[in-house]
């Protein structure tokens, strides 16, 4: 029976030990994401609602002797409602690489350890992939935890499968949603991060937009829903009339990547810039009110 406890107690000792070798700094057991996500556009009015995905890391699971987060993602709807799906994800990070388990094997997603990665589809089953290059790497502070951030950007401009930002951040991911979208998707995954939070720290990245906001009342750029103060666009300018009093303005894109912060205070236009995308997101708040509009912008010059 000797050489049975021998070869059992080797056995333990190696698991053990190749288990611990593995870092998994990424989703501890309680982690939360929440990304912004439009679940429904009228075009022909020009209005949209929002709802959020929120992703938790719920727990611990093995898969291939891999020490894997299993990640929960639920979908919250504009109205307030869950949405009609949810599932899992099971993640496990080496040495900075964050890997998703896909069916009978594990795909990278990114490299946050601050050097060039290729990125691997797992949205949408085409084994396609986009090589992602550093542009630079700063350790900026979130709540006041030290993180590396890394700026990237894809290798070929026309990849069709792309991050929605090129901001990738330690222990959070990319801070345009956890996986690539496809330029022709137009069922609007899920895009922008708002809020991050774990054991050690709970980040909002933008202080006027609490985690869980939904919005469902929403006006057009047409004047199709009648509010003050009046805005609207001819694809080169927005513009502001009716303002009473001061408003806080953010560009998005919509992929949720914020173009710029401005205040209006007054009656007035401001130049579109050029983006690439055919419609932008415009958002206006004071401390009483918030309106977000649809802004069609001309894409070339």
């Amino acid at each position: 029976m000797k050489p049975i406890y021998t070869t059992c107690l080797f056995f333990c000792l190696f698991v053990t030990f190749h288990l611990a070798a593995q870092t998994n700094d990424f989703a501890p057991v309680g982690a939360t994401w929440w990304f912004s996500d439009i679940d429904g556009i009228n075009y022909e009015d020009t209005l949209y609602t929002e709802g959020y995905n929120q992703i938790t890391s719920v727990g611990d699971t093995i898969i291939a002797g891999k020490v894997c987060r299993t990640l929960y993602f639920s979908f919250i709807l504009s109205d307030g409602s869950p949405g009609p799906y949810s599932f899992y994800h099971y993640m496990y990070e080496d040495s900075g690489k964050i890997f998703t388990w896909q069916t009978d094997s594990f795909a990278l997603i990114y490299d946050l350890s601050g050097v060039d990665f290729t990125a691997q589809d797992i949205t949408y089953g085409t084994h396609f992939s986009t090589d992602y290059v550093v542009d630079s790497v700063h350790t900026l502070l979130y709540d006041g935890v030290p993180l590396r951030t890394i700026y990237a950007h894809a290798d070929d401009p026309e990849a069709s499968l792309f991050y929605q930002s090129g901001i990738f951040i330690e222990r959070i991911g990319n801070t345009g949603y956890m996986f690539m979208y496809n330029g022709g998707d137009d069922s609007f995954p899920p895009s922008g991060i708002r809020c991050y939070s774990d054991s050690t720290m709970y980040y909002m990245f933008n202080a006027e937009t609490p985690c869980d906001t939904l919005i469902h009342v929403v006006a057009g750029v047409d004047g199709a829903t009648s509010i003050k103060p009046d805005v609207y666009s001819d694809g080169k300018y927005i513009y502001f009339s009716n303002v009473q009093k001061p408003y806080a303005v953010n560009l998005f894109s919509m992929y949720g990547q914020k173009i710029f912060a401005r205040t209006v205070h007054s009656d007035t236009r401001w130049q579109l810039p050029v983006t690439g995308n055919a419609m932008v997101i415009l958002e206006m708040q004071d401390h009483g009110s918030r309106f977000v509009f649809l802004i069609p912008v001309v894409t070339t010059e």
